[in-house]
């Protein structure tokens, strides 16, 4: 129980580093919620929200550098999709990073991340309700239910959102969309999965 947990626990503290990290206004709250309306299928929700720039912010704020913008704007020059969208899904990639031009190897926690849903979803024995995740900066959200895995190429983990996990084509429209003419001044990150697994390991464990 403790290494699930941990492991959540490990992840989540990455996400609060980048929060400070990136917005450049350390102002961000974290909220969990346990559902706990039927006891045999446990519902944990967690959110965190940033004020401050958004994920697209902190790339076009460094556009004359070359090791933070060049990959990015490749791969956006390969689709006909708002640049915003592009950027969010470019920033799920493993060592994709605004911070690259001060540290080479930054951008790894998106792997630890990736790995810990997919794990959910893996254990998830609840096959109508897969564990969800959303991710909404600016005027884009990226959305995540399991449908879309990640894949290890070049030792990165790539993650395009497509059947064929394949960053030279678009990916699934419904999974990156435009807010219209709404925008988030930071990012939110959402994410909701069952806890039946936590609740296995207990009886296992006879804990």
């Amino acid at each position: 129980v403790l290494g699930v947990f941990g492991c959540v626990g490990c992840v989540w503290g990455g996400v609060l580093g980048n929060a400070e990290d990136h917005s450049g206004a350390k102002l961000w709250q974290i909220v969990g919620y346990l559902d706990s309306v039927d006891p045999n299928n446990l519902y944990c929700e967690i959110v965190i929200v940033n004020i401050g720039k958004t994920f697209f912010e902190t790339f076009t704020d460094k556009q004359e550098s070359a090791v933070v913008n060049d990959k990015r704007m490749d791969y956006v020059g390969l689709h006909n999709m708002p640049e915003e969208l592009l950027t969010l899904v470019y920033a799920m990639q493993q060592n994709a990073s605004s911070k690259l031009d001060e540290e080479i190897d930054r951008g790894q926690g998106t792997k630890y991340f990736m790995e810990l849903f997919h794990h959910l979803v893996d254990k998830n024995k609840n096959a109508h309700s897969n564990p969800k995740m959303l991710i909404l900066s600016g005027g884009a959200i990226l959305k995540m239910d399991g449908t879309y895995r990640s894949k290890v190429s070049n030792d990165k983990v790539i993650y395009a959102l497509n059947e064929s996990n394949d960053l030279s084509k678009a990916p699934d429209k419904n999974y990156i969309q435009s807010l219209g003419k709404q925008k988030f001044p930071g990012a939110v990150i959402y994410i909701r999965y069952s806890l039946q697994e936590i609740q296995e390991l207990e009886k296992k464990n006879d804990i």
